[in-house]
């Protein structure tokens, strides 16, 4: 046999050889499975939609056979889902073996009002979207469903009003991604422009809010609402509005007028004195039927006691004594403060308390201490005694005078 047909000879036996070793090799390779996910509330699919309300949706995924000649074993199928922010990934079933030579599917649910991650009580679900996914082990489906659900109305809006500052109060909302409030009046305007952050205003179990509306209130009553702001999702500066609370009527006490102009004593300047009628003397001060110390006051006429001037009497019998100056006593000073116009804060952080304090003197000495230090430089006691002591040299002086003349007059 020659080279040439040892040459076809072997090409006639390589090439089926070839052929049916590549056959085999496709017949071993596992097939790509077909998988999809469907999401659905009831009836309706809202896999891609957005949700302006909480409800119970169904998560099902399914894929074919990924192995028909069963050389495999088995395949792993699991159902996912991913929750908005960084709120992590959660298995909505326990993760199923299907053999890969047959078909699989798995299913989960989640309560979108109350899903198995929220604390006890539950919460809602934060605003958001929400990806499903599911997963055969060689290839993953998934879908989005966004979660847009407005806050609730508050509840107990009420208001009342002390002079021109409104306090309001309300129960709080329960979401857990809530901004925070924003009250309004009856036309619409906002009394608090860009709202009150949730946590600076409320508690556990109360909201409240002070504003000072303003001199022109007095004497008004005025209708009020107050809405909820919620996340549109996590870090999102837009919210969604809740509907208006029930409205709260508030009435703003009138202004104070101001007292008519007092008149009585030390209004006028009294008649010419004088008795029955007769013009001499210069007329005191003293207002229509008023007293006077010393003397009594008859239609702006001051008239002395017995036709006398004690005054002048008492001054002729008693010494001089010189006051010093009356020295400024402390003072309290009660000043309640409004809020600036326009501006509010919480009462919640500084609720009405009736702190007693004892009032001291800047000196750190007492009211009354100091009343009795200052009563005793007024009264100049230096001087009274001087005084005194002056009256009594008189006095023994008088007695000795006395004596000598009553033995000049004997001899």
């Amino acid at each position: 046999m020659t080279a040439r047909s040892l040459a076809r000879s072997s090409r006639r036996i390589v090439i089926p050889l070839g052929l049916a070793g590549a056959a085999v090799g496709l017949a071993a390779t596992p097939a790509l499975a077909a998988s999809s996910i469907a999401v659905t509330s009831g009836s309706s699919s809202v896999a891609g939609a957005t949700l302006s309300s909480y409800s119970t949706l169904q998560v099902s995924g399914s894929d074919s056979a990924t192995d028909s000649t069963g050389l495999s074993r088995s395949r792993t199928l699991s159902l996912t889902v991913s929750r908005p922010g960084n709120g992590g990934t959660v298995h909505l079933a326990a993760d199923k073996s299907v053999r890969s030579s047959s078909a699989g599917s798995i299913s989960g649910s989640l309560d979108l009002g109350c899903p198995s991650w929220s604390s006890s009580p539950c919460t809602s679900a934060v605003n958001g979207n929400y990806v499903f996914s599911f997963s055969d082990g060689s290839t993953t489906k998934s879908t989005t469903v966004s979660l847009e659900v407005p806050p609730a109305a508050p509840s107990g809006f009420n208001g009342y009003a002390d002079g021109t500052v409104a306090t309001f109060s309300w129960q709080p909302n329960s979401e857990p991604d809530l901004m925070g409030y924003d009250i309004l009046a009856a036309d619409g305007s906002e009394v608090t422009p860009g709202g009150v952050d949730a946590s600076s205003v409320c508690d556990s179990n109360s909201c409240s809010v002070s504003v000072n509306f303003g001199s022109s209130v007095a004497g008004s009553t005025k209708a009020f609402h107050v809405i909820a702001l919620r996340h549109t999702s996590p870090g999102s500066s837009s919210a969604i509005n809740s509907n208006a609370s029930a409205p709260a009527t508030v009435s703003f006490p009138a202004a104070p007028t101001s007292p008519p102009p007092s008149s009585g004593g030390g209004g006028g300047t009294g008649g010419t004195g004088g008795h029955g009628g007769s013009g001499h003397g210069s007329g005191g001060t003293g207002g229509t039927g008023g007293t006077t110390t010393g003397g009594s006051t008859s239609g702006g006429t001051t008239k002395p006691l017995n036709g006398k001037h004690a005054a002048a009497d008492l001054r002729t019998s008693l010494p001089t004594i010189t006051a010093g100056s009356a020295p400024n006593l402390p003072s309290v000073l009660t000043e309640v403060k409004p809020l600036p116009q326009g501006t509010y804060k919480s009462t919640l952080a500084y609720p009405p308390q009736v702190v007693g304090q004892n009032v001291r003197h800047p000196l750190g000495r007492s009211v009354t201490a100091s009343v009795v230090h200052d009563l005793g430089r007024v009264l100049d006691m230096g001087a009274l005694w001087r005084g005194l002591a002056g009256a009594a040299v008189l006095m023994l002086v008088a007695a000795h005078l006395r004596s000598w003349v009553e033995r000049a007059e004997i001899s």
